[in-house]
């Protein structure tokens, strides 16, 4: 019996050596599998680069802003104005809504964009002498403010020759070089009546004379015009209505209902010039109280406040059911009080709800509200884009902060855009929302190569789910210039991280490859800038110059590589720029910005059927593990394994189990009788309290098994003691 002891101990320390080392199983194959290269391999080791620095180096941000504007008022003085039987405008209320206009105006400039504003007052004439010549106003307290408010007062000028006023209004823009830049260009027309001078001319002879002006001098100079009518006769204005209306169009043209309503007008033209939303004036009193609906994606809203006498204050109420308080409010400044409005200016403002309501007593308070609309802006096409290269908008949609815009839940955010040639085809562009980055956004599809010269324009649109729209115009000149056509990176194709990226370009103008030296003075080594403006981390590489190729069959082709500053996986901007000498050619030097997506490669298949084997084998060596460990320890001293043979039973092996949960044991093989493993552990019933396993061929068992019995499995006997 020492014997078949000593037997048992053994093999039983082999099986309990084997337990202990199963779970540095999965281990030992994961450090195999590295070995042999199944994890991702590193990008391969880059021999050290040396790159040519430029000094200036590649912005990337929109190009287009609110144009500023210039605007002339050509204000009707003549005599049915001031008097006779029925005059339009005794009081002089066309000098206060005058006054109001300018302040209007005012309010979209700024210190260095400042719009301009020149009066012409007329009569039988307009003479320089009752003018204000095109006039810088840069905010409500600048002293050329006053030198246009001194032309803006009653006057009594005789008849009412329009035509003379028109022809001084446009000599003012010349003379103030208005035509010279990029600006909104206005003349705004104020008159109670019909054209009339000395000359005494048909109604159709002076509007024939007035087409004929506006055909040649004021439409090719991209001047817009704008009139409004009013007659308290209602006679004279109303026949001249349509001829204005086919003269400028139905749109520009304005019919006011008496003389107070002039500064709305005046207003609605405003809205006109810079695309605003247009909102209709409202008039709030103590007992009536207005609600207003504003819409989302607001950079701010303007309300110009116009109480009907001192002491009423207008107060407006948010969403939430609050009173705004400028001056304590962090998105409201101080209330301004400008000579002929007060105006209230809140910020970034919720969407939803709003209201009105008049404090102070008795008497009302018109409102002229202007929502300003977070627009879209250009980066890409530059203002002068070349012919034959493919346009691709690439826009940002962010906050005054420069913060990115978030969408509403119940106004989903969608940009898209039109490209409308020259000649009137229409693309339509969306911009993936997904692929934004920092505000940032690029349309699909590109417009491929464009070949018709011309004004294109860019129209802008931001929706909201169906209940929110507002659009904004962008121009881009296609003009045969020289630019970068991009073959390597290849667009869409990821890339593995490395520290730096090999480049090719090569320069092309109208579609053909051009040799650099045919339009630049630039040594062609320092003419073509590249360098990643912005990673996923929001860093910017180093600028670096391209090489001309040395291949004498590749004219115009330049290559260099490009310090990366960051290694991680992501969206890139990589943009590259033509740096020519010229002070003429700079200002329209071509800038190319790519996405480049950088990722590791994929794993191979094989790869990944491998590491799901060990994911499973993990699962179920953790899920093993926790079954062995809840198991009841076993209430018994020991087993006794006997191989039945041919000529009786053969020696035992002993299974020793007292207090353990589990034994794991191999028989030895006895004549006849194969080895086999069993495998023992406690039972959770109280009846029979030794559970016995086994395999046969891939098949589980089970026998439960009380002290003091056996049984019989196979060709083995087993006692349990």
């Amino acid at each position: 019996m020492r014997l078949k002891l000593r037997c048992g101990v053994r093999d039983m320390q082999t099986v309990l050596s084997i337990c202990r080392w199963m779970p540095l199983v999965p281990l030992t194959v994961f450090l195999c599998i590295l070995s042999t290269g199944c994890a991702r391999k590193p990008a391969p080791k880059q021999e050290p680069v040396t790159y040519r620095k430029a000094a200036q180096e590649i912005q990337l941000g929109s190009w287009e802003r609110e144009l500023p504007a210039d605007i002339v008022l050509l204000l009707d003085q003549s005599g049915s104005m001031s008097k006779g039987r029925q005059p339009t405008d005794p009081e002089g209320l066309r000098a206060t809504g005058s006054r109001a206009f300018v302040e209007f105006i005012v309010q979209r400039s700024s210190k260095d964009r400042p719009n301009r504003f020149a009066v012409v007052n007329f009569g039988s004439h307009a003479q320089r002498v009752h003018a204000c010549p095109l006039t810088p106003i840069r905010s409500y307290d600048d002293p050329a403010l006053q030198s246009i408010f001194a032309k803006l007062v009653q006057l009594e000028l005789g008849n009412t020759n329009i035509i003379e006023a028109m022809r001084l209004g446009m000599q003012l823009l010349r003379e103030g070089g208005s035509f010279d830049y990029p600006r909104n260009r206005a003349l705004v027309l104020f008159t109670d009546g019909e054209p009339d001078d000395a000359r005494k001319l048909s109604l159709a002879q002076y509007f024939a004379e007035l087409s004929q002006f506006i055909k040649e001098q004021v439409k090719p100079a991209k001047v817009d015009v704008f009139v409004i009518g009013i007659d308290a006769a209602g006679r004279r204005w109303s026949r001249t209505v349509s001829y204005w209306q086919n003269l400028v169009g139905s749109d520009h043209v304005f019919t006011a209902p008496n003389m107070s309503a002039l500064k709305s007008y005046f207003n609605r033209i405003v809205q006109r010039i810079w695309h605003l939303p247009e909102v209709e004036p409202v008039v709030v009193s103590a007992k009536n109280p207005v609600e207003f609906e504003l819409e989302p994606y607001l950079d701010r809203v303007e309300f110009h406040i116009f109480p009907s006498r001192k002491g009423l204050t207008l107060r407006v109420i948010r969403p939430d059911g609050k009173v705004v308080e400028p001056g304590k409010d962090a998105d409201t400044p101080p209330v301004k009080h400008l000579s002929t409005f007060d105006l209230l200016v809140i910020h970034d403002p919720e969407p939803g709800r709003w209201r009105y309501e008049v404090i102070g007593g008795e008497g009302s308070v018109e409102v002229l509200r202007n929502p300003i609309p977070l627009r879209m802006r250009l980066i890409s096409p530059a203002p002068v884009h070349p012919q034959g290269k493919p346009m691709r908008l690439v826009a940002e949609f962010k906050r005054s902060d420069g913060k990115p815009v978030q969408s509403y839940r119940d106004y989903p955010l969608a940009l898209t855009a039109d490209i409308v040639t020259p000649s009137g085809k229409r693309t339509q562009v969306k911009f993936p929302l997904e692929r934004g980055r920092n505000g940032v956004y690029v349309g699909e599809p590109t417009l491929e190569a464009p070949m018709e010269v011309g004004e294109y324009q860019v129209v802008l649109k931001v929706s909201g789910g169906g209940k929110y729209y507002s659009d904004y115009v962008a121009r881009v000149q296609v003009k045969p210039i020289p630019y970068l056509l991009v073959n390597e990176p290849a667009e869409g194709k990821p890339l593995p991280p490395a520290e730096s990226l090999a480049v090719r370009v090569r320069l092309m103008r109208a579609g053909k490859p051009l040799n650099p030296q045919e339009a630049f003075t630039n040594h062609p080594d320092y003419l073509i800038i590249a360098q990643v403006v912005e990673t996923p981390e929001g860093q910017r590489g180093q600028a670096v110059w391209l090489n001309l190729a040395k291949e004498a069959d590749t004219p115009g082709q330049f290559v260099g590589t490009v310090p990366m500053p960051e290694t991680t996986e992501g969206m890139y901007f990589l943009a590259f720029k033509l740096a020519p000498e010229e002070p003429a050619k700079q200002a329209i030097a071509d800038q190319t910005v790519l996405e480049v997506i950088v990722q590791r490669p994929p794993m191979p298949g094989w790869q990944k059927v491998v590491w799901t084997l060990l994911g499973v084998f993990g699962v179920g060596l953790f899920a093993l593990v926790l079954w062995l460990a809840s198991l009841p320890r076993m209430d018994c001293n020991y087993a006794e394994i006997y191989p039945i043979g041919s000529n009786g039973e053969g020696d035992p092996v002993v299974v020793f189990l007292a207090n353990r949960k589990f034994a794991l044991v191999r028989t030895r093989p006895y004549e006849d009788v194969k080895s086999r493993f069993f495998f023992f552990n406690g039972h959770k019933g109280e009846q029979q309290p030794i559970t016995v396993r086994w395999f046969t061929l891939i098949l589980p068992h089970m026998r439960t098994v009380d002290v003091g019995s056996d049984i019989i499995i196979g060709k083995h006997r087993i006692e349990i003691h």
